[in-house]
Protein backbone atom coordinates (compact mmCIF):
# COMPACT_ATOMS: atom_id res chain seq x y z
CA UNK A 1 0.00 0.00 0.00
CA UNK A 2 1.54 3.19 -1.40
CA UNK A 3 -0.37 6.98 -0.95
CA UNK A 4 0.68 10.32 -2.10
CA UNK A 5 -0.88 13.18 0.07
CA UNK A 6 0.21 17.37 -0.46
CA UNK A 7 0.11 20.97 -1.75
CA UNK A 8 -1.40 20.74 -5.17
CA UNK A 9 -3.58 17.64 -4.76
CA UNK A 10 -7.22 16.90 -5.22
CA UNK A 11 -6.99 16.69 -1.14
CA UNK A 12 -4.44 17.91 0.25
CA UNK A 13 -2.98 16.86 2.90
CA UNK A 14 -6.60 15.56 4.14
CA UNK A 15 -7.48 11.75 4.06
CA UNK A 16 -8.61 10.64 -0.07
CA UNK A 17 -12.01 9.86 0.96
CA UNK A 18 -13.05 13.33 1.39
CA UNK A 19 -12.95 14.02 -2.39
CA UNK A 20 -16.00 11.41 -2.57
CA UNK A 21 -17.81 12.15 1.26
CA UNK A 22 -21.04 13.68 0.40
CA UNK A 23 -24.07 14.21 2.74
CA UNK A 24 -25.94 11.11 1.65
CA UNK A 25 -27.96 9.60 4.63
CA UNK A 26 -26.52 6.27 5.33
CA UNK A 27 -29.73 3.56 5.73
CA UNK A 28 -30.51 2.23 9.21
CA UNK A 29 -28.91 -0.26 11.14
CA UNK A 30 -32.09 -2.05 12.59
CA UNK A 31 -33.74 0.91 14.95
CA UNK A 32 -30.67 3.03 14.66
CA UNK A 33 -30.42 6.15 12.71
CA UNK A 34 -26.89 7.39 11.87
CA UNK A 35 -25.52 10.64 10.68
CA UNK A 36 -24.58 11.30 6.89
CA UNK A 37 -21.32 9.38 5.41
CA UNK A 38 -19.62 12.55 5.56
CA UNK A 39 -20.60 13.36 9.71
CA UNK A 40 -19.72 9.59 10.51
CA UNK A 41 -16.34 9.91 8.78
CA UNK A 42 -15.81 13.38 10.67
CA UNK A 43 -16.61 12.39 13.67
CA UNK A 44 -14.45 9.50 13.78
CA UNK A 45 -11.66 10.99 12.54
CA UNK A 46 -11.73 13.57 14.36
CA UNK A 47 -11.74 11.18 17.78
CA UNK A 48 -8.84 9.53 16.08
CA UNK A 49 -6.78 12.42 15.42
CA UNK A 50 -7.12 13.96 18.77
CA UNK A 51 -5.77 10.58 20.39
CA UNK A 52 -2.92 10.56 18.23
CA UNK A 53 -2.24 13.95 18.93
CA UNK A 54 -2.33 13.34 22.97
CA UNK A 55 -0.17 9.41 22.06
CA UNK A 56 2.55 11.46 20.26
CA UNK A 57 3.23 14.42 22.28
CA UNK A 58 3.84 11.90 25.10
CA UNK A 59 6.08 9.94 23.65
CA UNK A 60 7.95 12.55 21.98
CA UNK A 61 8.53 14.07 25.05
CA UNK A 62 9.95 9.94 26.43
CA UNK A 63 12.27 9.67 23.23
CA UNK A 64 13.61 13.14 23.65
CA UNK A 65 13.94 12.74 27.56
CA UNK A 66 16.01 9.33 26.65
CA UNK A 67 15.13 8.03 30.35
CA UNK A 68 17.08 4.99 31.25
CA UNK A 69 15.34 1.63 32.93
CA UNK A 70 16.20 1.53 36.54
CA UNK A 71 15.83 -1.36 39.01
CA UNK A 72 13.67 0.86 41.88
CA UNK A 73 11.94 2.68 39.46
CA UNK A 74 11.08 -0.33 37.01
CA UNK A 75 8.84 1.18 34.04
CA UNK A 76 5.57 2.40 36.32
CA UNK A 77 6.74 5.84 34.05
CA UNK A 78 5.48 4.39 31.17
CA UNK A 79 1.84 3.71 31.86
CA UNK A 80 0.22 7.32 31.08
CA UNK A 81 1.63 6.53 27.96
CA UNK A 82 0.56 3.27 27.54
CA UNK A 83 -3.31 4.28 29.37
CA UNK A 84 -3.27 6.98 25.82
CA UNK A 85 -1.44 4.42 23.65
CA UNK A 86 -4.73 1.82 24.87
CA UNK A 87 -6.98 4.90 24.12
CA UNK A 88 -5.44 5.03 20.42
CA UNK A 89 -5.51 1.11 19.83
CA UNK A 90 -10.09 1.33 20.73
CA UNK A 91 -9.90 4.40 18.64
CA UNK A 92 -8.35 2.99 15.66
CA UNK A 93 -10.37 -0.15 16.11
CA UNK A 94 -13.35 1.90 15.87
CA UNK A 95 -12.31 4.04 13.26
CA UNK A 96 -12.12 0.93 10.90
CA UNK A 97 -15.23 0.08 12.50
CA UNK A 98 -17.01 3.64 11.29
CA UNK A 99 -15.38 3.53 7.45
CA UNK A 100 -17.05 0.07 7.27
CA UNK A 101 -20.41 1.32 8.38
CA UNK A 102 -20.11 3.83 5.49
CA UNK A 103 -18.80 0.85 2.91
CA UNK A 104 -21.97 -1.05 4.18
CA UNK A 105 -24.17 1.73 3.33
CA UNK A 106 -22.26 2.76 0.71
CA UNK A 107 -22.92 -0.82 -1.02
CA UNK A 108 -26.48 -1.46 -0.17
CA UNK A 109 -25.87 -3.41 3.08
CA UNK A 110 -27.48 -6.58 3.20
CA UNK A 111 -24.73 -8.20 0.24
CA UNK A 112 -22.05 -5.31 0.61
CA UNK A 113 -18.93 -7.78 1.44
CA UNK A 114 -19.97 -9.96 -1.35
CA UNK A 115 -20.07 -7.61 -4.11
CA UNK A 116 -16.54 -6.74 -6.00
CA UNK A 117 -15.75 -3.18 -4.09
CA UNK A 118 -16.94 -5.11 -0.59
CA UNK A 119 -14.18 -7.70 -1.03
CA UNK A 120 -11.65 -5.78 -2.40
CA UNK A 121 -12.06 -3.25 0.14
CA UNK A 122 -11.92 -5.77 2.75
CA UNK A 123 -8.41 -7.46 1.35
CA UNK A 124 -7.50 -4.37 1.49
CA UNK A 125 -7.86 -2.79 5.20
CA UNK A 126 -7.09 -6.15 6.33
CA UNK A 127 -3.60 -6.21 7.45
CA UNK A 128 -4.47 -3.22 9.48
CA UNK A 129 -8.32 -4.17 10.86
CA UNK A 130 -6.79 -7.92 12.20
CA UNK A 131 -4.15 -5.93 13.91
CA UNK A 132 -6.04 -3.40 15.80
CA UNK A 133 -9.26 -5.32 16.42
CA UNK A 134 -7.20 -8.89 17.49
CA UNK A 135 -5.62 -6.46 20.61
CA UNK A 136 -9.09 -4.14 21.15
CA UNK A 137 -11.27 -7.38 21.56
CA UNK A 138 -8.44 -9.05 23.84
CA UNK A 139 -8.79 -6.32 26.06
CA UNK A 140 -12.38 -5.49 25.97
CA UNK A 141 -13.76 -9.05 26.49
CA UNK A 142 -10.06 -11.74 27.32
CA UNK A 143 -8.99 -9.42 30.39
CA UNK A 144 -6.12 -8.02 28.39
CA UNK A 145 -3.90 -5.05 28.91
CA UNK A 146 -0.72 -3.60 27.95
CA UNK A 147 2.35 -4.10 29.74
CA UNK A 148 5.52 -1.95 29.37
CA UNK A 149 8.58 -3.09 28.32
CA UNK A 150 12.01 -1.76 26.44
CA UNK A 151 15.45 -2.68 25.17
CA UNK A 152 18.09 -1.00 26.79
CA UNK A 153 21.56 -0.12 27.08
CA UNK A 154 23.72 2.46 29.65
CA UNK A 155 23.16 5.08 27.19
CA UNK A 156 20.16 4.65 25.59
CA UNK A 157 16.47 3.43 25.34
CA UNK A 158 13.95 1.98 23.51
CA UNK A 159 10.33 1.71 24.86
CA UNK A 160 7.22 -0.56 24.02
CA UNK A 161 4.63 -2.68 24.95
CA UNK A 162 3.42 -6.09 25.52
CA UNK A 163 -0.09 -7.32 25.15
CA UNK A 164 -0.64 -9.35 27.63
CA UNK A 165 -2.15 -12.49 28.09
CA UNK A 166 -2.31 -16.41 29.70
CA UNK A 167 -0.26 -18.91 28.18
CA UNK A 168 -1.31 -22.64 27.48
CA UNK A 169 0.46 -23.61 30.88
CA UNK A 170 -1.47 -20.18 32.67
CA UNK A 171 1.89 -17.78 32.84
CA UNK A 172 1.28 -14.28 31.75
CA UNK A 173 3.33 -13.38 28.97
CA UNK A 174 2.63 -11.86 25.34
CA UNK A 175 -0.70 -12.93 24.27
CA UNK A 176 0.17 -15.93 21.84
CA UNK A 177 -2.65 -14.91 19.85
CA UNK A 178 -1.36 -11.45 18.87
CA UNK A 179 2.31 -11.90 19.47
CA UNK A 180 3.19 -14.74 17.55
CA UNK A 181 3.89 -17.93 19.51
CA UNK A 182 3.83 -15.94 22.74
CA UNK A 183 6.99 -14.28 21.78
CA UNK A 184 7.91 -10.21 20.85
CA UNK A 185 6.84 -6.73 21.72
CA UNK A 186 5.53 -3.79 19.80
CA UNK A 187 7.70 -0.78 19.82
CA UNK A 188 6.38 2.40 19.94
CA UNK A 189 8.98 3.40 17.28
CA UNK A 190 6.78 0.91 14.79
CA UNK A 191 3.40 1.57 16.50
CA UNK A 192 3.33 5.50 15.62
CA UNK A 193 3.63 5.12 12.16
CA UNK A 194 1.55 2.05 11.90
CA UNK A 195 -1.29 4.15 12.88
CA UNK A 196 -0.60 7.41 11.13
CA UNK A 197 0.02 5.43 7.75
CA UNK A 198 -3.01 3.36 7.85
CA UNK A 199 -4.87 6.38 8.51
CA UNK A 200 -4.43 7.46 5.05
CA UNK A 201 -4.52 3.53 3.93
CA UNK A 202 -7.58 3.20 5.74
CA UNK A 203 -9.19 6.32 3.85
CA UNK A 204 -8.01 5.32 0.48
CA UNK A 205 -9.38 1.75 0.76
CA UNK A 206 -13.14 3.71 1.35
CA UNK A 207 -12.27 6.60 -1.51
CA UNK A 208 -12.16 3.20 -3.70
CA UNK A 209 -15.65 2.08 -2.94
CA UNK A 210 -17.18 5.63 -3.24
CA UNK A 211 -15.89 6.15 -6.80
CA UNK A 212 -16.60 2.67 -8.01
CA UNK A 213 -20.01 3.06 -6.93
CA UNK A 214 -20.40 6.38 -9.14
CA UNK A 215 -19.62 9.10 -6.72
CA UNK A 216 -18.60 12.31 -8.30
CA UNK A 217 -15.18 13.95 -7.17
CA UNK A 218 -15.69 17.26 -5.42
CA UNK A 219 -14.26 20.18 -6.55
CA UNK A 220 -13.68 21.82 -3.18
CA UNK A 221 -13.34 19.26 -0.33
CA UNK A 222 -14.32 20.14 2.93
CA UNK A 223 -13.16 22.04 5.66
CA UNK A 224 -12.65 20.39 8.67
CA UNK A 225 -9.75 21.79 9.84
CA UNK A 226 -7.38 18.90 10.27
CA UNK A 227 -5.11 19.30 7.66
CA UNK A 228 -2.33 21.10 9.97
CA UNK A 229 -2.95 18.72 12.48
CA UNK A 230 -2.06 15.61 10.56
CA UNK A 231 0.73 17.59 9.41
CA UNK A 232 2.24 18.40 12.70
CA UNK A 233 1.41 14.60 13.30
CA UNK A 234 4.01 13.84 10.55
CA UNK A 235 6.46 15.83 11.82
CA UNK A 236 6.16 14.66 15.57
CA UNK A 237 6.82 10.85 14.23
CA UNK A 238 9.83 12.12 12.60
CA UNK A 239 11.53 12.89 15.99
CA UNK A 240 11.10 8.79 16.88
CA UNK A 241 13.99 7.14 15.30
CA UNK A 242 12.80 4.58 13.42
CA UNK A 243 14.32 1.83 14.99
CA UNK A 244 12.52 -1.55 15.40
CA UNK A 245 12.43 -4.50 17.52
CA UNK A 246 14.37 -7.31 16.53
CA UNK A 247 10.95 -9.50 15.22
CA UNK A 248 9.42 -6.36 13.77
CA UNK A 249 12.24 -6.55 10.87
CA UNK A 250 10.70 -9.09 9.63
CA UNK A 251 6.83 -7.68 9.36
CA UNK A 252 5.86 -4.95 6.70
CA UNK A 253 7.74 -1.81 7.38
CA UNK A 254 5.11 1.42 7.90
CA UNK A 255 7.00 4.43 6.45
CA UNK A 256 6.24 8.40 6.23
CA UNK A 257 8.11 10.37 4.72
CA UNK A 258 7.50 14.09 4.52
CA UNK A 259 9.25 16.42 1.76
CA UNK A 260 8.90 19.94 3.06
CA UNK A 261 10.27 22.11 0.25
CA UNK A 262 8.54 24.40 -2.33
CA UNK A 263 5.63 21.98 -2.67
CA UNK A 264 5.20 19.96 0.15
CA UNK A 265 4.13 15.77 0.07
CA UNK A 266 3.63 13.65 2.61
CA UNK A 267 4.25 9.81 0.75
CA UNK A 268 2.77 7.11 3.30
CA UNK A 269 4.10 3.32 2.31
CA UNK A 270 3.08 -0.48 4.03
CA UNK A 271 5.44 -2.91 1.87
CA UNK A 272 7.09 -6.12 2.97
CA UNK A 273 11.00 -4.47 1.25
CA UNK A 274 12.84 -5.75 4.30
CA UNK A 275 14.40 -2.51 5.12
CA UNK A 276 13.60 -1.51 8.67
CA UNK A 277 16.44 -0.54 10.77
CA UNK A 278 16.63 -2.82 13.94
CA UNK A 279 17.83 -0.96 17.55
CA UNK A 280 21.47 -1.70 17.72
CA UNK A 281 22.99 -4.32 19.27
CA UNK A 282 24.40 -2.83 21.96
CA UNK A 283 20.77 -2.48 23.82
CA UNK A 284 20.67 -5.91 25.20
CA UNK A 285 18.51 -5.23 28.27
CA UNK A 286 15.24 -5.89 28.65
CA UNK A 287 12.91 -5.12 31.19
CA UNK A 288 9.08 -5.29 31.48
CA UNK A 289 6.33 -4.53 34.14
CA UNK A 290 3.19 -6.77 35.29
CA UNK A 291 0.71 -5.64 37.38
CA UNK A 292 -0.03 -8.22 39.81
CA UNK A 293 -3.74 -9.89 39.92
CA UNK A 294 -3.30 -11.52 43.47
CA UNK A 295 -2.98 -15.46 41.52
CA UNK A 296 -0.44 -15.59 39.23
CA UNK A 297 2.85 -16.15 39.88
CA UNK A 298 4.91 -17.04 36.83
CA UNK A 299 5.69 -14.60 34.28
CA UNK A 300 7.24 -14.59 30.71
CA UNK A 301 10.14 -13.14 29.25
CA UNK A 302 8.68 -11.59 25.65
CA UNK A 303 12.30 -12.68 24.31
CA UNK A 304 14.66 -14.66 25.48
CA UNK A 305 17.08 -13.14 27.95
CA UNK A 306 20.91 -12.15 26.92
CA UNK A 307 22.72 -12.18 29.65
CA UNK A 308 26.56 -11.87 30.39
CA UNK A 309 28.92 -10.37 33.47
CA UNK A 310 28.00 -6.82 32.02
CA UNK A 311 24.77 -7.05 31.11
CA UNK A 312 21.05 -8.67 33.04
CA UNK A 313 17.42 -8.86 32.21
CA UNK A 314 15.11 -7.29 34.88
CA UNK A 315 11.17 -7.58 35.30
CA UNK A 316 9.32 -5.35 37.83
Amino acid sequence: MQVEVGDGLAAGFLPSAYRFLDTTRIPPRGDKLLRPALGVYNVSLARLIGTMEEAFALLVKLVEDNRIPAGKDGLSWLDPTLDLWTRLLMSADSHVDDVRTIVFGVLGGKNAWKSRPGKAFTARVKPYKDRVSNIANHIKHGQGRLSPFAFYSSSRSFLGYVVEGVTSEGTLGPEPTIHAGGHGACSFARDCRLHFVWLYGVSDALARVLEDSGREERLEVPEIHTESQLIELARSIARVPPLMYPDECFKAVPRIELKDDEVRRLVLSYRDDASAQRIPREANRIMTGWKGDGVTRSFRFPYKPRRSKADSSERT
